[in-house]
């Protein structure tokens, strides 16, 4: 019984990794200047961070249309 237990929290673990790690990479990349990103700069925390990527996006973009 013990077992299956451990076996069903490796199984979630797993599927909780492979969800959540795509989605804090998206969300770190797009904190990054378009530097950072290119030259691999701070590829896990980005420093400084930035909004600028949401700024162009909703102010200079056509995405909210």
């Amino acid at each position: 019984m013990r077992g299956a237990t451990l076996a069903r929290w490796i199984v979630l673990a797993l599927i909780l990794a492979v969800v959540f790690v795509p989605m804090f990479w998206i969300v770190v990349t797009s904190l990054k200047t378009g530097r950072q990103i290119l030259m691999s700069e701070s590829p896990y925390v980005p420093r400084p961070f930035t909004v600028e990527n949401y700024v162009y996006l909703f102010e200079e973009s056509r995405f909210t249309l």
